[in-house]
């Protein structure tokens, strides 16, 4: 693949999907639950969006493009990007 080839969007489209219904229930589920409940909720979303960023970071490396166009894409450093993504 060259760097503008992208990785099977299915996969990516199912996991923003899993994605948008955690930030949904987080968000707008039942507001009489618990706040701790909510709040776990939004732990699923970040741990979600969090291991999709680094597979995402991963697969742009694999594809060839640089820490430096990974961290700028990240809003962050190529060290950071680095640190946050390391494999």
């Amino acid at each position: 693949m060259t760097k503008t080839q992208h990785a099977p969007t299915d996969t990516l489209t199912d996991q923003l999907s899993t994605l948008a219904g955690h930030i949904q229930t987080a968000t707008y589920g039942d507001m009489d639950a618990s706040s701790t409940a909510r709040l776990g909720a939004i732990r699923q979303v970040a741990e979600a969006a969090d291991a999709l960023l680094t597979r995402e970071a991963r697969h742009a490396r694999s594809m060839g493009h640089t820490w430096q166009e990974i961290g700028d894409a990240l809003g962050i450093t190529k060290q950071g990007a680095q640190y946050r993504c390391k494999e």
